[in-house]
């Protein structure tokens, strides 16, 4: 008997073909669209949680599949996840009751299937092997959503292997995804999406044009809301203005050029973000492996480009930001879908 997907199964499963990651990669498609609204944004959450807490020096976490596992299901930063962690697990070993696929690359292909599905032209290169949870030593490290300048977030960018830049395109392809959002309950902000379109430039464009208020969750945290003339509230993350010192007034001439080169994608047909976005999450979905026995997933090609034509990326006509804030200006904290929040 073994672990596998976190649960013990026969000794009979046998090793997943490329065949095997094909046919796993559809049924996975087919699984996100029961629920495409629901689903997209918390399995691309849960793809990065897997590995949040990945330890270079302690040689602990990382992308396998230990998310499922108690104590770290049970961390504060994946509240909210644990239902769509053990609803994956289940769809897989009921599909593929007799393939042994372990739950890190289970997780790490539904979050590029949930990433493709919401920016269809988008193609994310992606290997597999991973090996089983066998590690349950990890500590709660990841990120927090207070960071609010770029020297808070060095130590994480240290251990992920990222840069800064590519911090700032992950945080806009993923907060860019449509009904996105943070829920006060799981994470201390919120409650309100982040976006309304599946679109991390027009995120970005967004985030430069409306006026941002600063305010406070229901906890006390502070966060960012716009206001807008059909009474949309979005909101941003102290995390994701890093990026954006002009909007906060932070001074930093690092974060100056990162929002420069985000800036730069606003002026450009949306497959100039998209191509980068991919290359970034594709990055990110390895943190943590060390490059062992990992192979290339070969998978026919969608040419991976989208225009601003093929794709919509605008909001609403009655979503001009408004620059006064409306007299009644005490938020709303009701979640309507808490499975969609981080």
């Amino acid at each position: 008997m073994q672990f596998i997907l976190g649960f013990i199964t026969p000794l009979t499963l046998s090793n997943p073909s490329n065949n095997d990651f094909l046919e796993l990669k559809q049924s996975l498609k087919n699984y996100i669209l029961t629920d495409q609204t629901e689903k997209i944004a918390k399995i691309v959450r849960m793809s990065f949680h897997d590995l949040i807490n990945y330890n270079p020096v302690t040689h602990t976490g990382g992308p396998h599949g230990c998310i499922a596992m108690k104590p770290i299901i049970d961390f504060r930063e994946n509240n909210g996840l644990s239902e769509q962690v053990f609803d994956l697990q289940s769809h897989v070993i009921n599909n593929f009751p007799n393939v042994n696929f372990t739950f890190g690359d289970v997780i790490s292909l539904a979050g590029k299937v949930a990433v493709e599905t919401a920016y269809p032209c988008m193609q994310i290169k992606w290997r597999y092997g991973r090996t089983k949870c066998s590690n349950l030593d990890e500590v709660e490290s990841g990120p927090s959503s207070k960071i609010n300048t770029l020297e808070q977030y060095q130590p994480f960018l240290n251990r992920y292997g990222l840069t800064a830049q590519e911090m700032a395109i992950l945080t806009a392809g993923s907060h860019g995804l449509s009904a996105a959002a943070a829920d006060v309950k799981n994470s201390g902000f919120g409650t309100f999406d982040f976006s309304d379109v599946y679109s991390g430039k027009q995120w970005i464009i967004n985030t430069l044009k409306f006026n941002w208020v600063r305010n406070t969750s229901s906890v006390g945290n502070i966060q960012y809301e716009t206001y807008l003339e059909n009474h949309t509230t979005f909101m941003r993350l102290p995390s994701d203005l890093v990026f954006f010192p002009t909007v906060t007034n932070y001074s930093s001439q690092s974060a100056n050029h990162i929002q420069d080169k985000l800036a730069s994608y606003t002026h450009q047909d949306r497959s100039a973000f998209d191509q980068d976005f991919a290359t970034v999450y594709s990055k990110m979905l390895e943190i943590g492996v060390n490059n062992y026995n990992l192979v290339d997933f070969i998978e026919p090609s969608n040419n991976g480009i989208c225009s601003d034509t093929t794709q919509d990326d605008t909001t609403p006509d009655d979503t001009t930001p408004d620059d006064t804030t409306p007299d009644d200006t005490t938020p709303n904290y009701t979640t309507p879908e808490e499975s969609l929040k981080i």
